[in-house]
């Protein structure tokens, strides 16, 4: 179902407000009762978004209907100013239907543009299908505030969770972004290899980042107190045929400098992409691994992480082999894996 999302107009407060209306006449799910929700409060929300220029206000919009909203609003304090409040509201009668998918979609990727390094949120604790997307988008739990809501037979609890956009571990010392046109040539220099001439590093990282530019693929860089230890991409026309057809992104190109092999980073660079396809709206990702020796722990991180090979056997410069020839065993014989990420 194909979405138009867009900036909520003040002209469709009453819409917006009528369905919040309707939602909290089910106890629980809003904290307001249906008489609080006002459309002058709706006015003065978008109102606000609209003037101050901060945050974001879209509503998702099919044949003309609106069917769902949401906004992001990050903190006025200049110390939690990097933190951004989530609301969003799938309207009665079109939950389940990947409504609120496509408009988290679109929030995060608006948090990402626009600087936001976490995105945080309130759940009641009975609303299993909100957790479970939000969960998938890779939000975590992050407290409970117990008995918080209360209703006509008892309390809910409502659940804090959070999305960290830059996936800061160990106190901040590692950080996973997005490449930067000043990190080229720091990158060039520190990841010239003797398999690799200067020419030909410094030709392959001015692509990247020119791909990147065009958003033909994403360059993640994973650092350790500013030193760049490791990097990947997410490359969205993968020269595999069965990944070029079915429309599957690639992860390609890993690689974790040899110190800081065997303590996990392969692993988060490798989830981050992941949630940053599954944000783009992909339904599944995949990636091509070596046969020989020095592949093994890659092999055994993709199965770990769920990868299983497409079925469609081992392909040599991303053409199929023949069975009888003989192919070098190196870095262009892959076995190709693929994995759902819904």
């Amino acid at each position: 179902m194909e979405l138009n999302i867009r900036e909520a107009k003040i002209e469709e407060a009453h819409t917006i407000a009528q369905a919040e209306r309707e939602i909290a006449q089910e106890p629980g799910l809003f904290c307001s009762m249906p008489s609080e929700l006002t459309d002058e409060n709706v006015v003065n929300t978008i109102s606000t978004f609209i003037k101050n220029k901060k945050g974001i206000y879209l509503v998702a919009e099919l044949e003309g209907q609106l069917i769902g909203h949401a906004f992001l609003e990050p903190y006025h304090v200049k110390s939690l100013s990097h933190v951004a409040d989530l609301n969003i509201v799938v309207h009665k009668g079109w939950q389940r239907k990947g409504v609120g998918k496509q408009l988290l979609a679109q929030i995060v990727l608006w948090a990402k543009s626009s600087g936001i390094e976490k995105i945080q949120l309130n759940v009641r604790a009975t609303n299993f299908a909100a957790i479970s997307l939000y969960r998938k988008f890779g939000f975590t739990e992050e407290g409970r505030l117990k008995k918080r809501v209360k209703i006509n037979h008892g309390y809910i609890d409502d659940i804090v969770m959070g999305l960290s956009l830059c996936q800061n571990l160990k106190e901040d010392k590692i950080l996973v972004r997005e490449i930067q046109k000043e990190d080229v040539k720091k990158i060039i220099q520190t990841f010239c290899f003797p398999w690799s001439s200067f020419q030909e590093t410094t030709k392959k990282w001015e692509n990247y980042y020119k791909d990147h530019q065009e958003n033909i693929r994403s360059v993640y860089l994973i650092e350790f107190e500013g030193s760049i230890i490791g990097y990947a991409n997410l490359f969205r026309e993968s020269k595999y045929p069965e990944f070029q057809n079915a429309s599957i992104p690639e992860i390609n190109d890993v690689w974790i400098s040899s110190n800081w092999r065997h303590r996990g980073y392969g692993e988060l660079l490798i989830r981050h992409i992941e949630n940053m396809a599954r944000i783009e709206g992909y339904k599944q990702i995949g990636l091509g691994v070596g046969l020989y020796k020095d592949y093994g722990s890659a092999q055994k991180l993709y199965f770990k992480l769920g990868y299983i090979p497409d079925g469609k056997g081992i392909t040599y410069d991303y053409a199929f082999v023949t069975p009888g020839e003989k192919y070098p065993v190196d870095d262009d014989l892959l076995l190709w894996l693929t994995k759902s990420l819904d």
